[in-house]
């Protein structure tokens, strides 16, 4: 194993450490998820740790290093900025330049997907479960 995967190992088990002193503050019926996801990827890194692929096995990393470093700053800027913005009007922008990104050329479908995307999700989140979206520079105007 070299430097890169022990470094990436670290990361993961150190992300995980963080949301799980993070659901210290939370009720502990609302706790019960995040923690339940830490622990998941604990078990998970640690079977990697503890039962590698052998060499010659599993998928090989490909070049797309870039993409990957954009698109996880383009989460971060997508959850720093969606309550100020707003989950309608701010998501639709995400999954185009996230679309983009990954390679989808096709601008109308590009746009299609987006707004549709957005559409069910409001409809799922807020109309069937009553889940309250970040509604942002729309506060007011019934979102």
């Amino acid at each position: 194993m070299g430097d890169k995967s022990t470094f990436i190992r670290a990361f993961v088990f150190g992300v995980a450490a963080v949301f799980w002193a993070a659901s210290r503050a939370l009720p502990p019926d609302s706790a019960f998820y995040p923690r339940l996801v830490c622990v998941l990827i604990v078990l998970l890194g640690a079977l990697d740790v503890f039962a590698p692929p052998k060499r010659g096995e599993g998928e090989q990393v490909s070049g797309n290093t870039w993409l990957v470093i954009g698109l996880i700053a383009l989460t971060a800027l997508y959850v720093l900025f969606l309550t100020h913005v707003g989950f309608a009007l701010l998501t639709p922008f995400y999954l185009g330049v996230s679309m983009r990104f990954m390679g989808v050329r096709n601008l109308k479908q590009v746009i299609a997907i987006a707004i549709g995307l957005t559409i069910a999700l409001i409809v799922t989140f807020s109309g069937l479960f009553g889940v309250p979206l970040p509604a942002g520079l729309l506060n007011g105007l019934g979102f």
